[in-house]
């Protein structure tokens, strides 16, 4: 690669299927194909391989051969499949997925094709603390390789049971140990995907989406409203601990004053969303890694199973598609990088010298709850 520039790397992962990560992984994919980047998509759902379902459609060439299989006969075999010049699709083999954890699996791809990658795009069907193996033993991530970006996708259950808070501490803790100190703030990027906090019901939806969009504005109408006059200096990302205790915590607090608590949850899409406009005023930040994803899901989100049953589509047809979530998915890029350049705030460069553009971003003090 030009100037030995190493790959972007985006994890997108939840406890929750069709809460958006195919989409965005397809999102983050297109983005970075158009930009002319060489892609690698990575899918690591074995039940619904549904980027890897798609992208197989997509070829071309009728008289393609199979995928050949790469380190055959290993726990890190897997099917690389070329869409095009620039896009390759990454199907692990699943034989050897019963003891999984992502970030060897990852670690071993890019130590044998990270200069011939400029972006890798990882699609799983894993939550968060899924990801970690089971124990570091002192292990760290190799300087050498890029620090990955996950994509935590937030659904109605996510970070609300006390046992999955505790699964969240542990495995943020870990992603300070085995990457930088300040993981959780700068390559840690909490999803609100509004839409897949609804249930399946038209009353409950249309309720819903006109409940939360004028009683609370919607988050991302705010931050976008906040952001027509914000200083750079505003722009901030949220370490886990003020995350966890100001939206997390006060949104379970919220919700187990309804009546029946667990049983009930046609309300969390609402408590969630005024959790995290009240966070916002609060504090006036316009947040760097917490993509609050705007109201058009809906439009989209049968998009992926069409693409599985449908073909004859094209990565510009896809595109098209998709544009309401490309657009949204480009725009909050945008905030990311504006705080590139801004001063720290709050926090210590890490002494490991392990990461990339994203450790010059200021983070948010954390606060205790």
């Amino acid at each position: 690669m030009e100037n030995g520039k190493k790959p972007i790397v985006n994890i997108f992962c939840s406890n929750k299927g069709g809460s958006g990560k195919t989409l965005f992984s397809f999102v983050s994919m297109l983005h970075a194909h158009e930009s002319g980047a060489r892609v690698a998509a990575i899918d690591l759902n074995f039940e619904n391989p549904d980027t890897a379902t798609i992208l197989h459609g997509l070829i071309s060439d009728p008289h393609a051969n199979e995928a050949p299989v790469i380190n055959e006969g290993t726990p890190l075999a897997y099917r690389e499949e070329r869409i095009d010049d620039r896009l390759y699709s990454i199907r692990p083999h699943p034989l050897y997925h019963v003891s999984w954890r992502i970030f060897p699996f990852l670690d071993k791809f890019l130590a044998d094709n990270q200069e011939k990658y400029d972006a890798v795009v990882v699609d799983t069907g894993l939550n968060l603390p899924n990801l970690m193996p089971a124990s570091l033993h002192g292990e760290r991530w190799p300087r050498s390789r890029p620090v990955p970006t996950v994509w935590s996708f937030l659904t109605y259950s996510a970070g609300l049971r006390p046992w999955e808070m505790q699964a969240y501490d542990e495995t943020v803790t870990m992603f300070r140990q085995f990457f930088h100190p300040e993981f959780d703030a700068r390559n840690l990027i909490h999803v609100f995907n509004p839409q897949a906090f609804i249930p399946n019901s038209l009353p409950d939806n249309t309720k819903y989406a006109l409940y939360a969009r004028f009683k609370f504005d919607g988050a991302d109408n705010l931050v976008k409203k906040m952001r027509k006059s914000a200083k750079r200096d505003a722009y901030a990302a949220v370490p886990w601990d003020a995350f966890r205790a100001e939206i997390l915590l006060e949104a379970r607090r919220e919700f187990f004053k309804i009546p029946g608590g667990e049983f009930f949850k046609d309300e969390i899409p609402a408590i969630f969303i005024s959790t995290a406009n009240g966070f916002l005023k609060k504090h006036g930040i316009v947040p760097t890694n917490i993509f609050f994803h705007p109201y058009v899901y809906h439009t989209v989100q049968m998009v992926v199973d069409d693409l599985i049953i449908r073909r004859g589509k094209t990565l510009d047809s896809i595109k098209g598609i998709m544009k309401p979530v490309y657009e949204n998915f480009v725009e909050f890029l945008s905030i990311r990088e504006k705080a590139f350049s801004a001063p720290l705030l709050g926090a210590a460069e890490p002494a490991s010298g392990n990461g990339h553009a994203a450790l010059s971003q200021p983070v948010l003090a954390a606060t205790e709850g």
